[in-house]
């Protein structure tokens, strides 16, 4: 992909920006199921429900992560 080799200088901000936006929310998601699967297995809390949503929640910040990477791709494609 040209989108990760270094030779892009992009004009849009906003494209980065928003690249950085899902990357955050995907570091943070993924802390949060960590933080109930550590309370699960090490400290022996029932966590099964909440442990459960935050899959769902780290499931859907891996799509939306995925799909800004892809709509990135295509606006810094077409200014070239």
């Amino acid at each position: 992909l040209k989108f990760f080799s270094g030779n892009y200088h992009p004009q849009k901000v906003e494209v980065w920006t928003s690249l950085a936006k899902a990357g955050i929310a995907w570091v943070v998601s993924l802390l949060l199921w960590l933080l109930q699967a550590y309370r699960l297995e090490f400290l022996g809390h029932n966590t099964h429900l909440v442990l459960w949503m935050m899959c769902i929640v780290f499931f859907c910040s891996n799509i939306n992560l995925i799909a800004k990477i892809i709509s990135a791709e295509r606006v810094l494609n077409k200014e070239n």
